[in-house]
């Protein structure tokens, strides 16, 4: 029989009782052109969102224009409506680029620095 591999979970069990620790707080995710990344985001920050268990949780969409952030944000609230579930826990106010959650976590989408807007952004 062979041995199986031990895979790390990305939450784990912290040295205090019931807490939960990231495993990892960064990823690199590559995709070519047409392949969903847009919806991969705003997966991503659905489940930050909800699907994390954390309370007054605060999720920001930035990218180089907030037009392009914006366009996560529509996909996010499209995915919202068109399930039924997370119809029934999220709120989506649209005029704020805003998803808020019964728990008080929110979705915002902010406008870019000045620094991110410059072509001189180290890391976003």
């Amino acid at each position: 029989m062979a041995a199986r591999r031990h895979r790390p979970a990305a939450v784990r069990r912290g040295p205090e009782w019931q807490t939960y620790v990231r495993r990892y707080r960064s990823g690199w995710i590559e995709l070519a052109r047409k392949n969903g990344k847009f919806e991969l985001l705003a997966f991503v920050a659905l489940y930050m969102l909800v699907g994390d268990g954390v309370e007054s949780a605060e999720v920001y969409g930035a990218a180089s224009d907030k037009d392009q952030a914006r366009l996560v944000f529509n996909v996010a609230a499209h995915m919202v409506a068109l399930s039924p579930v997370l119809s029934k826990r999220l709120r989506v106010v649209e005029h704020a680029a805003r998803i808020v959650d019964e728990t008080n976590s929110v979705y915002q989408v902010i406008r870019p620095t000045r620094w991110a807007t410059s072509g001189r952004t180290h890391r976003a």
